[in-house]
């Protein structure tokens, strides 16, 4: 691709970039606190609705005994798709 040098970088930035649609059922991991909840950034959860293509996901959080920690409706913003070269990693909880 050549590139005029006077051409704006935003341009170039959008012409390039590839949006990634999360998928229902997919994991996902939490880009920041959620505040009032006990979720934090780095936490796992699995997408059980997508809104507005992709805008907003419902997203399930579950302890290691599978028991649901919260449901919570999130933007796209605040969660991403898992890689393959990322590993889960266990915190406790506070008691309710």
């Amino acid at each position: 691709m050549d590139i005029d040098p006077y051409f704006d970088r935003t341009e170039i930035d959008n012409r390039l970039s590839i949006t990634v649609m999360i998928k229902e059922f997919e994991r996902v991991i939490l880009t920041e606190d959620i505040p009032g909840t006990e979720l934090r950034k780095g936490d796992v959860g699995v997408v059980v609705e997508i809104y507005n293509e992709g805008e907003g996901y419902e997203v399930e959080f579950f302890a290691l005994n599978g028991d649901t920690v919260a449901v919570e409706t999130l933007e796209s913003r605040q969660v991403r798709s898992a890689t393959n070269r990322e590993i889960l990693h266990v915190r406790e909880l506070n008691a309710t």
